[in-house]
């Protein structure tokens, strides 16, 4: 027979658990609302979908525990967390034929990372027109050679020594002169479907530190200007250490008028592959109007603690 004294606690251990996890849970979810105000703000912003998870389960133990006043707040956490990621996870876009369109894989290969092997699967199982590295270290400067053959036309950008970025591209491309904003990203004009496109790949700082942040936003205000002067279709794309949900992201994207290609497609998470249950969507591609977005997908783990985005467009006619 159960000791009803015993019982007793073990609901009051309960309820206290559930009552820390949900007031927590409530605070985290509005200091995400406050990326503007404070970093701390924008460093909560980003994970969305795991305050929805825990508010969800939040919301299901107040109602087995029978603690209706705390059903409200509860039910308010689910509320706001799904409001913010039902616009990524709409089943409007569904993928489509990829035949006449343009694939690119983007993928922060980890400088420490040794694993070739598989990153060249992935390369033979998806045959991109387009490959962006990021985080490229010596190691990998020197496994790259081998796509010169399939990839004739190449450009880079150093950041340091560990982190080149990588363009390898079986349409010619021109690299383009820049430096705005302090940095040194790639700029490359590639040559699809007789129109010039103009792509640019950038890895900004990790906010971790006000100095971060700063510097991280400084690129992301840099985009406008570095694209004031070309009317071509645009193409940003890479590891932006930031998430979908960030104010500065969306900022992002207003102001150089461009677009997430994930809307639609899903949350897909890349970041940290080392403990999926905190993965969130840190590495991006972002296009102008005159693409049309045919897929949007994650690829396999390579042994980075990021996962590859893969990415299919068409231009518009």
């Amino acid at each position: 027979m159960v000791d009803p004294k015993r019982m007793n606690t073990r609901v009051i251990i309960w309820r206290r658990l559930v009552l820390i996890a949900l007031v927590g849970n409530l605070l985290f979810s509005v200091l995400g609302l406050l990326g503007k105000v404070h970093r701390f703000g924008e460093l909560a912003s980003h994970f969305r979908v795991q305050y929805f998870v825990v508010a969800v389960l939040c919301l299901l133990l107040v109602c087995c525990l029978r603690q209706w006043r705390w059903s409200v707040p509860a039910a308010l956490c689910v509320l706001l967390n799904i409001a913010l990621i039902s616009p990524h996870v709409s089943l409007n876009a569904q993928a489509q034929n990829k035949e006449t369109g343009l694939r690119i894989l983007l993928t922060n290969v980890y400088h420490e990372n040794k694993n070739y092997e598989a990153f060249f699967d992935l390369i033979r199982r998806e045959r991109p027109d387009i490959i962006v590295t990021q985080e490229t270290s010596s190691g990998w400067r020197d496994a790259l050679k081998s796509l010169n053959t399939e990839y004739p036309y190449q450009c880079s950008g150093v950041q340091t020594d560990r982190d080149w970025i990588f363009l390898f591209s079986k349409l010619p491309l021109q690299n383009e002169p820049c430096n705005k904003g302090g940095f040194p990203p790639l700029l490359a004009t590639i040559v699809f479907q007789s129109k010039q496109i103009s792509l640019l790949s950038l890895h900004p700082s990790t906010p971790k530190s006000g100095k971060g942040l700063r510097s991280r936003n400084q690129q992301f205000d840099a985009v406008t200007a570095i694209f004031q002067n070309y009317n071509t279709p645009k193409i940003v794309i890479g590891d932006l250490n930031s998430s979908i949900w960030s104010p500065y992201f969306s900022d992002l994207e207003q102001s150089s008028n461009l677009s997430s290609v994930r809307k639609g497609f899903g949350i897909l998470p890349t970041w940290p592959t080392y403990f999926p249950p905190l993965m969130i969507p840190i590495d991006h591609c972002l296009v102008s109007s005159e693409f049309q977005v045919l897929n949007c997908r994650t690829g396999p783990n390579i042994g980075s603690d990021h996962l590859p985005l893969i990415v299919d467009l068409a231009l518009r006619n």
